[in-house]
């Protein structure tokens, strides 16, 4: 397997003026997207097809203040039959 490239969409108040940050073996931060609304960013992940399934906590610091986001990661996919519509959003 390749590496996998993941954009999550993040929503919070202000979210747009924190600094984002994660540690995850496996995981990295490729890019931060912001957009007109202060209200939303965007981070490019890159998943390494080594990388295990478990929480990754995404850390947002502004100031002196910090939060925390959850991501599950789940096990990849090996094999797939027939897809449709409604049984995969994401595959990596």
């Amino acid at each position: 397997m390749k590496e996998c490239n993941l954009q999550l969409c993040i929503y919070g108040k202000s979210i747009n003026a924190a600094t984002v940050s994660i540690n995850y073996p496996g995981v990295r931060i490729q890019k931060v997207n912001k957009v007109e609304n202060p209200d939303y960013l965007f981070v490019d992940l890159t998943i390494d097809p080594n990388a295990q399934p478990g929480i990754l906590d995404i850390l947002f610091t502004t100031g002196k203040e910090q939060k925390t986001c959850s991501y599950t990661k789940e096990p990849a996919i090996k094999a797939i039959n027939k897809v449709t519509a409604p049984t995969i959003l994401f595959i990596c």
